[in-house]
């Protein structure tokens, strides 16, 4: 769903990306800031797939289609058409050409500039908008593409039929508006008829050439969803929206020859059937018990009567598609995506990694100033966790006694909870037709109240008169006022949870985390946000293009320069305005709106999941500048690692050009086993989206069998030239992880070089030549492993590392900034692994107190696509990292050497270290030696794969 979080501060970008035509003005909006989780964030209203099973598409009312490979259940691609305000933008429909090329998808589409809706064609390989089809009265509700993928059958919502389009050219060949409801059900049979079922109780049916066949009132309710043809084209499967019951209906006179048994069932629906390619009938809906949530009903046996319960998902069971190997998909609201195999055998189960505020109208609990808040990422407060906003920390466990529920009680208000007629003192409160309240909190004064409903926050005076209403993204699944009466707060079904303004229901914060709490990202309405380390891309900008093309979208990361900004954020909730941290304050310097946009790039060819066995490869692909502004080149990665010696960019214009053109050109790329083919567009200091691509290899083994060479440069400062800066053990730290580095000579290392820098040795000079050295002398299939212990500051939103010979009065001129640590990084060809320790600072006395560094934005803007650096820091956000006599190390290295060293119990029996297992170690171990206090963290691109950086010795 949109964010509802609009920008002032890009507005210019509009400008950049609509311009005077009138289809452009048509999808002008400004740009949203959007969830990106990788997953859907709101109900999977349709799926399809290819005649192969190769290709799954599923629409979701969050306004996107996601493509995902059924052999691997990765998702390959986000389909993006122009989304608006409220509805505008949300997808019922789609189907998929039988050859896997399209996707078509619709819904709630194009009539916030038309007043009519739209019909979106992709091309399923590159996500490009190929053909928008416009004029259609209503939504489209259901999508149907024929067996033989001449034509696309529509249905509408209202009283207004079905259409027919045929695929060449895209022409309507076929209507039939003797509809009087809306029409949910569509299927073709491979002999080409198609069968239709209408909110109207009529179930219909048209022979190959669309002639009407036959008409029948639905034998088993009012309102029949979904119908579905058996295999052999014998009969037809009728599920309703209004009823439990399933009908069969022989063809072609609709008569019902069978039911299957469902009894014993009581309570909701089962509104999708389908068949398996044996003939079993499939069955599912709103039918939910506590013991199963809602499961799929397959019956095997001819009379109907012997039924088998799949478990599938926790909500409603939106779409049941057949599979050819005789196995079938399931989507739901939950959102949540399953894949049964012709054995019963679940082999996908892809849920929502969204927090779930469903029965949490208790458990979402604030303290008094309301800038600490408490919850469960599961439903009904399962995994309990707690959000600092003025520490920017997630807290797991039982929180402390003056977090406080929602006052519920001290109000005569009634029938507020799930229920579409909430009463104070016996009178109905003033809410829309069919809006659904939610859930409810009373002010401390209880001189007026909130309710959350499925659409709105709203206030109320003590009366029941109604003071604000504010649109949410979601339902409210709980709210709560802070102690002293400054904030509300509601948990949404979007996963966020979000900060309003008392007074006059101000947007302030959202804050959103991934369902384990590994990753959150916060942000304010104008844009600055703060985020945890590989937590930032969770949102991006939606820019609209115009009608007729996919839209762009940015993750946040793209304009990090400008919006990562974590004290505006804190500043929001403190000063009660969400522009006081952003907009011309001493705190944070105002974000200026960017004038160049991000390129986009595409790959062309091969398709993603395709198997090659000759090298090099030839990647065809595509780039366009939004801005217009001069493309400055274009990287090339394999599994996350740059190849610096291929010039991807070459052949294409150094010259500025129109906005919306794209350039074509192709590179060829060496390999020699499966691998992930990324490729990143820069345009000035913009750079691109990856662009991914994975590979089959199934060519010749590789030639080079010899193992790969480990370099490491190990820096460590406990004695600086200014002795206020002392340390104990970073000196140690970095002594120890290269011996213990050095250690791995001979295992899966054939050789180990290091280069060790320890106090009066890491000087600027030295560290600078250390980090050129490094990035010279690792080859492709080798690996780089830089440590660094000592401390680090901030100055300038900048990150620094503080060499020996530091002057921290001078720190532009005498210490080793950010960018020239990751550009140094980013040059290596190899595997790139970065550990730092460099958080002591906090601890410094004597008047050299330096400000603690943000490590959370140094992850971040590492671990970035285009560099390829797989990242582990001692702690996160502005945490101390702590050290010990009795250690003789930082926690950090502690822990690290114990895993190096073979003390590590996490492995069971295993010799491989891999970036996980050690994430997995550092993390748990700091924790427990530090009592809590420190808290490492390590990410990696996305490319690399969970490689094994050593082995237990």
């Amino acid at each position: 769903m949109i964010l509802g979080m609009r920008i002032s501060a890009l507005a210019v970008l509009v400008l950049l990306v609509t311009g005077p035509s009138r289809a452009e003005q048509q999808a002008g909006a400004p740009p949203v800031l959007r969830l990106e989780t990788g997953m859907h964030t709101a109900p999977i209203r349709a799926a399809a797939v290819d005649a192969g099973g190769r290709l799954l598409a599923t629409a979701s009312f969050d306004k996107t289609v996601r493509l995902w490979s059924l052999a691997t259940g990765e998702q390959l691609r986000v389909l993006r058409p122009a989304i608006g305000s409220g509805p505008e933008g949300e997808l019922f429909a789609v189907a998929v050409s039988p050859d896997g090329q399209f996707v078509i998808t619709g819904g709630w589409t194009g009539f916030q500039w038309e007043n009519a809706n739209s019909l979106y064609v992709f091309e399923a390989a590159t996500g490009q908008l190929l053909r928008r089809i416009g004029g259609l009265p209503q939504v489209i509700n259901r999508l149907a593409w024929s067996p033989n993928g001449r034509y696309v059958a529509v249905g509408l919502a209202g009283a207004n039929g079905i259409r027919v389009f045929d695929t060449a050219d895209w022409r309507q060949i076929f209507a039939d508006n003797d509809y009087s409801g809306a029409v949910y059900g569509l299927s073709f049979a491979r002999s080409g008829q198609l069968a239709a079922a209408g909110f109207d109780g009529g179930v219909r049916l048209y022979d190959a050439d669309f002639r009407p066949v036959a008409r029948a009132k639905a034998p088993g309710g009012g309102h029949p969803y979904s119908v579905a043809f058996s295999p052999d084209t014998s009969v037809i499967a009728v599920g309703y929206g209004d009823t439990r019951n399933v009908d069969i209906l022989a063809l072609p006179d609709l008569r019902r020859v069978a039911a299957p048994d469902v009894s014993d069932l009581s309570g909701g629906s089962l509104s999708q059937v389908a068949w398996t390619q044996d003939g079993a009938l499939l069955a599912a809906g709103a039918y939910w018990t506590e013991a199963t949530g809602s499961p799929v009903f397959r019956w095997a046996d001819t009379g109907r009567v012997e039924r088998v319960r799949l478990v599938a998902a926790d909500g409603t069971v939106m779409g049941l598609v057949p599979l050819p190997d005789g196995g079938f998909v399931y989507v739901s609201a939950d959102p949540a995506i399953g894949v049964y195999n012709a054995r019963r055998e679940r082999v996908l189960d892809r849920r929502s990694n969204t927090a779930d505020f469903r029965g949490q109208l208790d458990r979402l609990r604030l303290s008094a100033s309301g800038d600490r808040v408490a919850f469960g990422l599961q439903k009904g407060g399962g995994n309990p966790v707690s959000f600092d906003v003025e520490a920017r920390r997630l807290g797991f466990g039982s929180v402390s006694r003056d977090f406080r529920p929602a006052n519920a009680t001290s109000l005569p208000i009634q029938d507020w909870r799930n229920t579409t007629m909430p009463r104070l003192a016996g009178k109905p409160l003033a809410i829309e037709k069919n809006e659904t309240s939610r859930s409810l909190a009373i002010a401390p004064d209880r001189r007026s109240f909130v309710l959350g409903t499925e659409w709105y926050l709203r206030r109320y005076s003590n009366r029941g008169a109604p003071v604000w209403s504010i649109p949410l993204p979601g339902a409210a699944w709980a709210v709560n006022i802070s102690g002293d009466g400054r904030l509300a707060v509601v948990a949404l079904a979007d996963g966020t949870i979000r900060w309003y303004r008392y007074q006059d229901g101000r947007p302030l914060v959202a804050l959103f985390m991934d369902r384990d709490g590994k990753r959150w990202v916060m942000w304010t309405p104008d844009g600055p946000y703060d985020a945890s380390p590989g937590g930032e891309d969770l949102i991006g900008w939606h820019i609209n293009r115009t009608l007729d093309h996919e839209a762009d979208f940015f993750g946040v990361s793209r304009f990090r320069d400008l919006y990562y900004r974590p004290k505006a954020v804190a500043v929001a909730v403190r000063s009660l305005d969400a522009g006081q941290g952003g907009r011309g304050t001493a705190l944070v310097p105002a974000p200026a709106a960017p004038a160049v946009l991000p390129p986009v790039i595409r790959i062309l060819s091969p398709r993603a999941g395709d198997t090659v066995s000759a090298s090099p490869v030839e990647i065809r692909y595509s780039v366009r500048s939004p801005s217009g502004e001069r493309l400055t080149g274009v990287d090339v990665l394999i599994d996350g690692r740059r190849l610096s010696d291929l010039p991807a960019a070459r052949g294409l214009s150094a010259e500025p050009l129109p906005k919306d053109s794209e350039q074509e050109a192709s590179i060829a790329i060496p390999l020699s086993k499966d691998a992930t083919i990324s490729l990143v567009a820069r345009v000035g200091d913009r750079v691109s989206e990856a662009a991914n691509l994975r590979l089959i290899w199934k060519g010749m083994a590789e030639a080079d069998t010899r193992k790969p060479r480990l370099y490491v440069l190990a820096i460590g400062v406990s004695r600086y030239n200014d002795p206020r800066l002392a340390l104990d053990f970073a000196s140690a730290d970095a002594g120890d992880v290269a011996e213990a580095l050095k250690a791995q000579e001979g295992g899966i290392y054939r050789e180990v070089v290091v280069k060790l820098l320890r106090d009066k040795e890491a000087t600027l000079r030295n560290v600078q030549n250390g980090l050129e050295w490094i990035a010279r002398a690792t080859g492709e299939h080798d690996v780089a492993a830089v440590f660094m212990a000592g401390h680090g500051t901030n100055e300038d939103q900048k990150y620094y590392f503080l060499p020996f010979d530091v002057d921290i009065g001078r720190l532009q001129q005498t210490a080793e900034p950010q960018d020239e640590i990751r550009q140094r990084l980013a040059e290596i060809q190899g595997t790139a692994l970065f550990f730092f320790d460099t958080c002591q600072s906090g601890s410094v006395m004597g008047g050299a107190r330096l400000a603690q560094p943000d490590i959370n934005g140094v992850v971040n803007d590492f671990t970035s696509a285009e560099n390829g650096i797989v990242v582990f820091a001692a702690s996160e956000g502005r945490e101390v990292a702590y050290e010990e006599k009795s250690w003789g190390h930082g926690a950090f290295s502690k822990a690290l050497l114990e895993a190096l060293g073979g003390k590590a119990d996490i492995f069971s029996g295993r010799r491989e270290i891999t970036v996980a297992g050690l994430e997995f170690w550092l993390s748990d171990r700091v924790r427990q030696l530090t009592k809590d206090r420190q808290h490492p963290t390590s990410v990696k691109p996305y490319a690399i794969r969970d490689i094994t950086i050593a082995e237990l010795r």
